[in-house]
């Protein structure tokens, strides 16, 4: 009795388990993708939106582009400035698919969402969310903008603004489902672009860092693929997941010290400045970061040919010290690690040295999946052999 219902659970357990560990190779998660940041004081974002395709899978829900911001009032205040896609069919006369976008504002912040709806047109849109301390709280302005025609609303929530919440809800503006923690299926095609700024005394700027995929509201995406280049995040479709698209860099070309991304705000010295400085004295990215960059020429990046590096056309490139620099590549900005003197004798030299690191890192995870369709394997195997040994033992039993 104790031999048959231990077989009777492994019987079912094994194929199971087998199965679940084949579901984990094919199964996806889910993503916001786009433009996110962190770790900026503003008192405002900014996010230029251009849909040149909004093909989704068959059976995608709609979906959205979302500007999502939480600010401190004392409790969370999570604010969304969203343009919305969706889709109505008719087939008489002719079938037809027509796209409709709506214009919605939402604020949570006292239990409940307070959100405003409005019909727009267009292909190309600016979404905008500024807040302001007045002696009676924090007003809250959203604004849209097809570059014909305008729209505001505003907002006055009675708590004051102390400052931006980071962790587990950072900024920026993604693509994600439609609503009601919907997710969205990217179909092939799919391509809307992104640029990002954030507002600071008045001023707008580049975010100093970008990367994609962190879920940053109740809905989400899947089957996307985050790409910077031209200063915007090019959100394709693809399934890549998390993505970090650009990070601070600092090159030195003659005896300018150019910063990357272009447009973002720096230090140095104490004074802000932008793009580039011919002064010296330590530099560093503006507000919450750490790293800081003395302007020595110690690693040498030579190329054959003038090549844009970190947003800078040259041929002879300095940095600090060992960092990844952005290189220009069929248009997107490609991180390429420099830790010592480098010289490209042509263009398709760097594509040579990325894809040896490419093929290291793809080896390694070819041998993690590797080991784990061995495994799989090995379950399966010991599966039938088990069936095997249980069938002859009970057949020996019987007689």
């Amino acid at each position: 009795m104790k031999f048959h219902l231990a077989f009777t659970i492994l019987l079912i357990l094994t194929p199971l388990t087998y199965v679940s560990l084949l579901q984990g190779e094919v199964m996806s998660s889910s993503y916001d993708y786009g433009y996110e940041f962190g770790y900026v004081h503003a008192d405002g974002v900014e996010a230029l939106i251009t849909f040149y395709n909004t093909s989704l899978a068959y059976v995608s829900p709609y979906f959205s582009v979302q500007e999502n911001v939480c600010l401190n009032l004392g409790v969370p205040a999570f604010v969304q400035n969203v343009i919305s896609c969706s889709y109505t069919i008719e087939q008489y006369p002719n079938y037809s698919v027509n796209k409709t976008f709506t214009w919605e504002t939402s604020i949570f912040f006292d239990g409940e969402y307070h959100i405003t709806s409005h019909q727009v047109e267009g292909n190309r849109f600016n979404l905008t969310t500024t807040w302001i301390n007045t002696n009676n709280g924090t007003l809250i302005t959203f604004c849209e903008s097809n570059f014909t025609d305008s729209n505001k609303v505003t907002c006055l929530v009675p708590l004051h603004f102390l400052a931006i919440i980071y962790p587990g809800y950072y900024a920026g503006t993604v693509i994600s489902g439609y609503g009601n923690s919907a997710t969205a299926y990217l179909g092939k095609g799919f391509n809307v672009s992104i640029q990002q700024f954030y507002r600071y005394h008045g001023e707008w700027f580049v975010p100093p860092v970008a990367f994609s995929g962190y879920p940053n509201t109740g809905e989400s995406a899947v089957n996307g693929s985050a790409h910077f280049y031209d200063g915007k995040v090019w959100v394709t479709w693809g399934n890549e997941g998390i993505q970090e698209l650009y990070n601070y860099s600092v090159v030195i070309v003659n005896d300018s010290v150019y910063t990357f991304p272009q447009n973002s705000l720096w230090f140095q010295n104490g004074k802000p400045f932008i793009n580039n400085t011919n002064d010296c004295g330590e530099i560093a990215p503006f507000f919450y970061f750490n790293h800081s960059f003395s302007p020595q020429k110690r690693i040498q990046l030579r190329f054959a040919r003038p090549t844009v590096v970190d947003g800078v056309k040259g041929e002879t490139f300095y940095l600090p010290f060992p960092e990844y620099v952005y290189e220009r590549e069929n248009g997107s900005c490609i991180p390429l690690y420099v830790s010592s003197n480098m010289t490209f004798q042509s263009c398709q030299s760097s594509f040579l040295n990325k894809a040896t690191s490419s093929t290291s890192s793809s080896t390694s995870l070819t041998q993690e999946s590797n080991g784990l369709k061995l495994i799989k394997f090995s379950i399966l195997i010991a599966f039938f052999i088990f069936n095997i040994v249980a069938i002859v033992l009970l057949k020996r039993k019987k007689v």
